[in-house]
Parts: structure tokens; sequence; C-alpha cells
């Protein structure tokens, strides 16, 4: 049975032309050939191995549908997926440093389908302190946690780029004094967005 709301993600992406984030075991006909080539090397991985896997086609053959079916049933298995599209705007190949920010920004699980490093270092944090405590010692941090995070690890690029929606707040700030008494004078506010920032962004609740 499919939840309403996954019912609802799948039928939106479709509406839109574009190839659905999660729920694609749903719609996959046609896998059963390759779908046991590819467990058996998921569980490689799994065992703390490696794989490297190219997929070439003609535009609208299927690739990006089924790098995401196999995605998700990596995510099924307990691995962390991270998905990244190659752009010359916004995540051009041979700036290593904005793919990587890129794919860290981009970390899914089963649990989480989006932004899910934070939950990944607070349960390394958990079972790193839980073998600390059984081993008789107390557990030290290297550093206070507080915000060291978005003042030492978390940066941004010169221009606009979606990052959870952070240049959006950033400009509602630098705008308000200019603004907050002619509110009035706005006719109306228009929002565009690159597609992909929009499925990456854009969510409905339950």
């Amino acid at each position: 049975m499919i939840s309403p709301m996954r019912r609802e993600e799948i039928v939106g992406a479709l509406r839109r032309g574009t190839v659905p984030q999660r729920g694609l075991d749903v719609l996959a006909v046609g896998t059963d050939r390759y779908a046991d080539a590819l467990d058996r090397e998921l569980d490689t991985v799994v065992g703390g191995g490696a794989v490297f896997k190219a997929i070439r086609g003609e535009y609208g053959s299927g690739k990006t549908f089924v790098v995401r079916w196999l995605a998700e049933r990596a995510r099924q298995q307990g691995l962390v997926t991270a998905e990244v599209q190659i752009s010359e705007g916004e995540t051009p190949l041979h700036h290593l440093e904005t793919v990587y920010r890129r794919a860290v920004e981009r970390l899914a699980t089963a649990e989480e389908p989006t932004g899910a490093l934070r939950s990944l270092v607070d349960g390394w944090y958990y079972a790193l302190e839980n073998d600390v405590l059984a081993e008789g010692r107390p557990f030290k941090p290297p550093q206070p946690f507080g915000t060291y995070a978005v003042e030492n690890v978390q940066f941004k690029i010169a221009y606009p780029a979606a990052f959870h929606m952070q240049t959006a707040v950033e400009a509602a700030i630098l705008l308000h004094a200019s603004v907050r008494d002619r509110i009035d004078d706005i006719e109306k506010i228009e929002l565009w967005v690159h597609e992909h920032t929009f499925n990456y962004l854009s969510r409905t609740g339950p």
C-alpha cells in the first residue's frame, strides 16, 4: 500500500515531467534481469568494499530513473547516497570543492531523503560515546559543539545557489531596511528557481 504522501510525491514529479526522488519501486518494470547483479554489488559495498558503475544512454533513455532506483535500493540496505547533477553554472565538474559540498549537502538515508549529514554525525558521536563509556572512560569531544560546524565547515560560493534557502534568507535580511516602510508598495513577489532546486527543496507535509 502506497501512503498518500508518497503517492503525491510520485504523481507530482510525473506531472512536472521529472523522475520521482522516491517510490521508484512501484514504477520500475523490466529490472529483474539486472537487479540481482546490482544487489550483489550493493552487498559488496555493505561489506566494506567498493564498486564503480557507469551508465550510458541517449537523452530520455532512463539513466536518471535507474540511478535513483538503485540509490533507493541502496538506502534500504542501510547505505547512504548522494545525487549530484553536474552543470556548468551550478556544479561544474572542474570545481571539485563545489562538487564535494553538493555531495555532502545531498546525503540521504532511508529515514532522511535529504540533508542527512547532521543525523549521520550525531549517530557517529552516539556510537563513539557508547564505545568510550563501555570502556569506562569519560567522553570528551574535540571541541564544544555549539556553532562550530556553521562557522568552520559550511561556506557559501560567490553566486546565488540552493543552500537550504540560505540565499533567500540573506537577501531578505539585507533588503528589510529598504522595504520595511514600503510594504504596501510591493505589488507582487516572483520567485524563480531551477527545476532541480525545486525538486530538491519543495516538500509536502503530512
